[in-house]
């Protein structure tokens, strides 16, 4: 049960690109998978006040083009026995939310020591229930704040088995960039990128999570179609992450359009390329743990 919870789904869903063998496709997703174990250690960094990571909450936005990647694969393979609504959000459910229960409880561990005023039943219950609380100045979860992303991812997955499964890429291209042009416009306009993390923009985290998450799609489906291979070395992506948004960190602090940049056209490209790139036998153990540490660590 425990390997289930934290294994990733992409290990479990990997099958039926067009021209490739299984071995070929798992060959290929290994390295979205240590990418993702980056990513959640960059987010925590970011969460403990590193400098260097000042901008770590953009490798949010990659775990919503994962998830997108991901679940399309999980999904649209499927089609000709239509995973029913109910079934697959069940299983969403019960893979994120026992690990999620455990951040909430260390959460009210943590309150009841430094603040226990602030913790309340009603509080704790719409936690684990996934209801925001919207209050201004506060993150509309305050007890385990990076339940935030989760939420909106879940929320994703729902429009995915119930609408975006059946819309054409064309259309999807067409959503993601109405969703990319609202998330920068909404951005300029308040200063921010942090969409969905505080009250506040927490509306604004709509068309964020639906830019990333519908990219993630489309780039599952031409993955599907069985592009060839790129032959970049394996080793570049995870420093190229990191560069990415250690540089952008830097550079935000007084051009805010680099973090756009950064959202918008640097991730999805380091995405793309890192779906189609090959990864020796011998590295795949690493990535592999990597991914697997990834959830419950963020």
């Amino acid at each position: 049960w425990l390997r289930l919870q934290l294994t990733a789904p992409m290990e479990k869903t990997s099958l039926g690109g067009a021209g490739m063998s299984i071995e070929e496709q798992k060959n290929r997703l290994v390295l979205l998978d240590g990418l993702r174990g980056v990513a959640a250690i960059i987010v925590m960094l970011f969460h403990r006040g590193s400098s260097m990571f000042a901008a770590g909450g953009m490798a949010v936005d990659f775990f919503f083009i994962l998830s997108g990647f991901v679940l399309t694969l999980a999904i649209e393979q499927r089609q000709r026995h239509r995973l029913g609504v109910g079934d697959f959000m069940q299983r969403r459910v019960v893979r994120l939310w026992p690990a999620l229960t455990c951040g909430i409880f260390l959460g009210v561990a943590a309150y009841s020591v430094t603040e226990p005023s602030a913790l309340s039943v009603p509080l704790v219950l719409m936690a684990l229930m996934m209801v925001p609380v919207i209050k201004p100045g506060m993150p509309p979860y305050g007890i385990n704040s990076v339940q935030w992303s989760l939420a909106f991812e879940l929320f994703a997955n729902f429009l995915h088995i119930v609408i975006f499964r059946n819309l054409s890429t064309r259309m999807l291209l067409g959503l993601c960039i109405l969703s990319g042009a609202s998330f920068f416009y909404f951005a300029l306009l308040l200063g921010t990128f942090g969409f969905g993390a505080r009250a506040e923009t927490f509306a604004e985290g709509v068309p964020r999570v639906l830019f990333s998450y519908t990219l993630g799609i489309v780039f599952a489906r031409q993955w599907r179609s069985g592009h060839k291979k790129l032959n970049i070395h394996w080793r570049i992506y995870p420093i190229a992450l990191v560069i990415v948004i250690a540089g952008i960190s830097v550079l935000s602090q007084d051009h805010m359009i680099w973090r756009g940049v950064g959202v918008v056209l640097l991730l999805p490209l380091l995405f793309y390329t890192a779906s189609r790139a090959c990864v020796p036998l011998e590295a795949e153990p690493l990535l592999r743990q990597l991914g697997a540490i990834s959830y419950p660590l963020y």
